[in-house]
């Protein structure tokens, strides 16, 4: 059978486990916004440079993959 000191042993360590878990949480969400915002700039700025590279005259220097 349990006694009175193991039960609190096991009830600080599983509040102990829940606090940590919930304050990974926070800190993942909290990033969350920041982390699409870049994606959203890295995306943007691809389209943006094959935008541009399509855009060019025919008789440029630059080299793409399809002309290899």
């Amino acid at each position: 059978m349990w006694n009175w000191g193991d039960m609190m042993v096991m009830l600080i360590s599983a509040f102990g486990c829940l606090t940590l878990f919930i304050s990974q949480v926070n800190e993942i969400l909290e990033r969350l916004p920041r982390l699409f915002a870049a994606w959203r700039k890295a995306v943007g700025s691809v389209r943006d440079q094959q935008c541009q590279i399509h855009d060019e005259p025919e008789g440029n220097s630059v080299s793409r993959p399809d002309d290899l």
